[in-house]
């Protein structure tokens, strides 16, 4: 039997969608997301994205074009890690360190390795994790929502900061915010991970478009859950400090668009689940035993680690679930044997 093999490069999806309509999906989702930080904080959310967007995708340019001699310019993933990037930051941020992190994360751990597909690790939460070391008393400067900014300079003089649900979990204490405000995003906290009616709402779409996978962003959700509710860190009733874990820091944000990047997470459907248990798990852990308010792009990395090994263990629970009587080698080379004779007849 002739058979025609096609060759393609990483990423590879398991689904009918390409690679560049999965990253103008993830595009169109996380600008609805835009819509609440710029109506609580005002045009300064605008700009950081314009911003990044342009560092990000002329850096990937400028890469691309040194090292293959040619342009992409139908490559839509650097415009997804511009995107991220400013949502996960408060809105006060200084442009500055955005810049940077952007340039990291297409420069340092994104190309090389050999760019698009070939990555092991996620560049958004990379690079959100070197601005949070670098400059943790920025990243971790939150104001007040409906508290407009200042488009341009620094913004430390003239606002005040606010407690965020995170740190107060941290302390041992209750939020002090209602559940409509939680819902909506009008509490402190990173720009685009705070509302929570809006993330799963463009998680929805994802996953209308196919662009999402269930097991990946559920395994975060249920694993990050089941340890809040065996370890709360608040004494307070059970389900309401399950709330405010589950919707405090980037948690719901991370699930929807950054755990299920196709380049860093797992392949196999099984291996899928163990990858965001493990992520859910992690980031509970770092927020338990950790200094930073923002655990879970630090539970990322750790699972894109492991990321191979999780596919592996999912081919064999594969192996050993599959009920199908197999073949000793005596028997296989009788069926080639009798599968070429039928051919011949």
């Amino acid at each position: 039997m002739n058979r025609t093999v096609k060759i393609t490069k990483a990423p590879f999806l398991r689904n009918s969608g390409t690679v560049q309509s999965l990253m103008f999906d993830m595009l169109v989702a996380m600008a609805f997301v835009y819509m609440m930080p710029i109506f609580f904080y005002g045009f300064r959310v605008l700009k950081n994205l314009v911003v990044s967007l342009a560092v990000c995708y002329f850096a990937d340019l400028l890469v691309r074009r040194i090292r293959d001699g040619k342009y992409n310019f139908l490559d839509f993933s650097p415009l997804v890690t511009g995107a991220i990037l400013p949502l996960l930051f408060p809105a006060s941020i200084d442009i500055g360190i955005i810049v940077i992190a952007d340039l990291f994360a297409i420069l340092v751990v994104k190309h090389p390795f050999g760019g698009l597909g070939n990555n092991p690790f996620n560049p958004a939460a990379a690079a959100f994790c070197f601005a949070a070391i670098s400059w943790s008393d920025k990243v971790f400067a939150y104001t007040k929502p409906m508290q407009w900014l200042s488009v341009f300079g620094s913004v430390s003089e003239n606002v005040r900061f606010y407690e965020t649900s995170a740190k107060s979990l941290g302390q041992g204490g209750k939020p002090l915010f209602d559940f409509f405000d939680v819902l909506v995003g009008n509490t402190p906290g990173a720009a685009g991970a705070t509302s929570v009616i809006v993330i799963l709402a463009a998680g929805a779409y994802l996953l209308y478009r196919k662009a999402l996978s269930v097991q990946i962003s559920a395994g975060v959700l249920i694993g990050a859950s089941v340890f809040a509710l065996v370890f709360p860190r608040a004494s307070i009733n059970v389900f309401e400090a399950l709330w405010f874990e589950i919707t405090s820091g980037v948690l719901i944000f991370g699930a929807v668009f950054m755990a299920t990047e196709p380049v860093t997470s797992c392949k196999h459907p099984y291996a899928k689940w163990i990858y965001g248990l493990s992520i859910g798990v992690l980031t509970m852990l770092f927020r338990h035993f950790g200094k930073m308010e923002i655990a879970f792009p630090f539970a990322l990395l750790i699972a894109n680690s492991f990321t191979p090994f999780l596919d592996k263990i999912g081919t064999g629970i594969d192996r050993y679930t599959d009920l199908t009587p197999r073949l000793s080698k005596e028997e296989r080379q009788a069926e080639k044997q009798k599968g070429g004779a039928e051919n011949e007849a």
